[in-house]
């Protein structure tokens, strides 16, 4: 059994309720750069979840990229619940594909697929746990875009949990994940990320960079990560 794969989210032609939607373009062209980094900077085989009407038949790019074996394509339906926000609609997915890639591979990375992790490789290299995330105490969420969990965990803990999520009523997935760890004892089977995240978000109007331009806060939250480390605390007190 292969130890670890990486699951990539993303949505291209966006399933919105409420909100305006983001241009199908932009939004290719952020998912289409992102795993072709994570294809040269990672060894794992990739998984690229996808949720919209976006037809990959005609999409030359995307047709190479999958040509590669690294990179393979999951494709998936509309989903049931796009009035119920993002976080129903991504962990609805990533059910599925857990299903599907159980016995193949003991754990997965999963990745929003528009954030680049500059420094992905110290971030994913050093785990020890069964759910690797960032839980953020002041806030009382868990950070949702990058995690690490043995497939045995989610589908011990996690499976249907997006049952549960509807953004309408604040209902978020990075809430109901926290309150889980909490309310099931969980919080000694969980572990953050030994270093901080440096991340660029590539958004429809530019790439954000969030973290990566301020190296004090990046050294600070190092410094932060390291101190509860040796205190045996699993939470963090800031972003």
């Amino acid at each position: 059994m292969e130890k670890r794969c990486i699951l990539i989210t993303g949505t291209i032609v966006q399933n919105v309720a409420v909100a305006k939607p983001e241009d199908p373009e932009a939004r290719r062209q952020a998912y289409l750069a992102n795993l072709k980094y994570y294809s040269d900077n990672l060894d794992d085989p990739i998984f690229f979840l996808e949720n919209s009407t976006y037809s990959f038949d005609d999409d030359l790019e995307f047709k190479i990229l999958f040509r590669d074996d690294k990179i393979k394509l999951i494709k998936f339906p509309i989903s049931s619940g796009v009035s119920q926000g993002k976080g129903f609609q991504e962990f609805e997915m990533l059910d599925r594909a857990v299903k599907n890639l159980s016995g193949t591979y003991s754990s997965f990375i999963k990745i929003s697929g528009r954030y680049q992790y500059i420094n992905i490789n110290d971030l994913i290299n050093n785990s020890s746990s069964e759910f690797t995330i960032d839980l953020i105490k002041r806030r009382r969420a868990a950070i949702t875009s990058i995690f690490w969990v043995t497939f045995d965990f989610y589908e011990k803990y996690l499976k249907n949990i997006y049952k549960k999520v509807n953004d309408l009523n604040g209902n978020y997935i990075e809430l109901i994940i926290y309150r889980l760890i909490m309310d099931n004892a969980l919080l000694d089977s969980v572990r953050f990320f030994d270093v901080q995240p440096k991340v660029d978000i590539i958004t429809q109007n530019e790439k954000k960079k969030k973290n990566s331009l301020y190296p004090l806060k990046i050294s600070a939250a190092n410094i932060e990560r390291k101190l509860l480390r040796l205190l045996f605390i699993n939470e963090l007190y800031h972003k």
